[in-house]
């Protein structure tokens, strides 16, 4: 079986929590804006998400490239900014079993459906997607070899859905930001 990485953020001081295992965002409760999508996203979950153990709600959440884990962090801190840094993390996956969808598609407009149309695996997301970076932010295209495989043309926000607490032994701090995160993120 191949083994991909993916990368997960979350803040410095919760470093010396991963040595029990990063755990999924559902594990505390839920705001009610989660609580909201929670009741419009996870019932209309497909049957192929439901078999890989996947609910939006308890999700260990991941971006798919390091580089766009990295971006969002240079967004999020600032060198004007006191307090906690950031850290990206490292996750080993299987790319079978970790799904991508666009959380683009969980604005008002859209519907639990929606959003689960763009679900793909990661390495099929991999395989029939160019992602590349731009001044205006990312961009992440149906290729050659995705055309006729894949009913979606583009990504706005991947997100990397992972299943269940992620083992310790999966885990890698990959940086730690050079800035502490602005005041105004919530995180």
């Amino acid at each position: 079986m191949s083994r991909s990485n993916v990368f997960h953020l979350t803040l410095e001081d919760r470093l010396k929590s991963l040595e029990v295992g990063l755990f999924p965002s559902g594990s505390s409760p839920l705001t009610p804006d989660q609580e909201r999508w929670a009741s419009k996203v996870d019932p209309v979950r497909p049957e192929w998400i439901r078999r890989l153990g996947i609910s939006r709600v308890s999700a260990v959440y991941a971006y798919p490239l390091l580089e766009t884990a990295r971006r969002v962090v240079d967004k999020c801190t600032s060198p004007d900014s006191e307090g906690q840094k950031m850290a990206g993390i490292s996750i080993d996956v299987d790319p079978e079993r970790a799904v991508v969808c666009d959380s683009w598609t969980l604005g008002e407009a859209y519907s639990g459906k929606d959003y689960w149309r763009t679900a793909v695996t990661l390495d099929a997301f991999r395989r029939y997607f160019n992602v590349s970076h731009t001044e205006h932010g990312l961009l992440c295209e149906v290729n050659e070899a995705g055309r006729g495989n894949t009913s979606v043309a583009a990504y706005l926000q991947p997100e990397v859905l992972l299943p269940g607490v992620i083992d310790p032994s999966r885990l890698v701090v990959s940086f730690v930001s050079t800035h502490p995160i602005k005041p105004t993120i919530k995180w």
